[in-house]
């Protein structure tokens, strides 16, 4: 029997999860573990999602951590006692960039899914985490035809599979319960932040708060307000700046994360979405949502090709995009190009396993 281990550690990484492990339960053959950092472990941004969507968790490390080194030395410590035929790393993470390190380092045969997905934003831990997973891989495995294009150059050595959007397969699966969803008739937006170059500084987390107080003036806003955000808004905001935005209401539309079923049918009934997460950016991709990705650039291109999604920080064309889609009636049809497009299936996982399957198999 071949031993596959998988790690996961945050948020993204459990959505993306769960379809390989589905999927590799056609494979009695290999044995599947899946290794947990700890690395998000609140219950609404791990356990709830964890058991939501079906995900079994064999081993979890309770690293409780971000940070390269503990997770690194939780990897290699865990390794250290367990062998594995390949690694399966998921996105672009600091617990994906841990593992690979550690596998690299322990020559176990490293396969990259979501692999070749580029900024130029090299500012960005997650940018500079998915390029040095590519170097580091042995196999890996792309969404689409631009990312694979992105390592064509790179790295030339490696064996590439184009196969589709794991992301996605947890969503495609779960569409008749989220569209049966309960919805009380009201119209709204939502909002979520969560990277580093926009809530790591005062200006950009004023910035922010701004530009959803006037968009709340179009109409009402749910803002899902990451961990980070709220403890730099205490860090950074005095009493005063507190208390104007408290006066504005806006406190109001400030809502703490939710699980990720509960997210998926807001997302499902509001009108648009303001986001900075390249995960809501292609789940909102699949639903025909329209949806404004909060930077100055995209490693998601192909989310502007199949569904119009527009990628600006300027606040005028915000507030021109909010005004638009407000004016526009609520469109909850899954009809969209990209469902009907390799990218966005739902047969990712299917296809990653079929191929480690083979490859195990071969040996090669």
């Amino acid at each position: 029997m071949k031993r596959v281990c998988l790690i996961i550690g945050a948020r993204p990484n459990f959505v993306k999860a769960a379809s390989l492990y589905k999927a590799f339960q056609e494979y009695p053959e290999i044995k599947l573990t899946i290794v947990h950092t700890g690395q998000h472990y609140t219950e609404v941004l791990s356990d709830d999602i964890i058991n939501q969507i079906g995900l079994k968790v064999d081993v979890n490390l309770n690293v409780y951590s971000s940070l390269y080194s503990d997770l690194i030395t939780a990897i290699d410590k865990y390794l250290s006692k367990n062998e594995f035929d390949m690694m399966i790393i998921l996105g672009d993470v600091n617990s994906s960039f841990a593992g690979a390190y550690v596998a690299k380092n322990r020559g176990i045969p490293l396969a990259h899914v979501e692999s070749g997905l580029r900024s130029g934003l090299w500012y960005m831990p997650e940018e500079l985490n998915r390029f040095l997973i590519d170097a580091l891989s042995d196999y890996l495995f792309f969404t689409n035809v631009s990312a694979m294009g992105n390592v064509s150059d790179e790295f030339v050595d490696k064996k590439k599979f184009l196969v589709g959007n794991i992301m996605i397969d947890t969503l495609v699966a779960m569409e008749s319960y989220i569209k049966e969803s309960e919805y009380n008739g009201e119209d709204y937006a939502i909002a979520t932040f969560h990277r580093k170059e926009n809530i790591s500084t005062k200006e950009s987390i004023l910035e922010i708060l701004d530009l959803l107080k006037s968009i709340k003036k179009i109409i009402p806003v749910k803002f899902y307000v990451h961990p980070h955000f709220t403890v730099n808004m205490s860090r950074f905001l005095t009493s005063t700046e507190l208390e104007y935005y408290r006066d504005g209401n806006l406190m109001e539309s400030m809502y703490s994360p939710i699980s990720y079923l509960d997210f998926i049918k807001e997302l499902h009934h509001s009108k648009f979405v303001i986001t900075d997460s390249g995960g809501v950016q292609e789940e909102s991709c699949i639903m025909n949502k329209p949806c404004l990705v909060y930077r100055k650039n995209t490693d998601r291109p192909i989310t502007i090709l199949l569904s119009g999604t527009v990628v600006t920080q300027n606040f005028e064309k915000i507030i021109e995009f909010a005004k638009k889609q407000n004016n526009i009636p609520i469109n909850k049809s899954w009809d969209s190009k990209a469902k009907n497009h390799m990218w966005g299936d739902g047969q990712a996982g299917k296809r990653i396993a079929k191929i480690i399957n083979d490859i195990l198999k071969e040996g090669k």
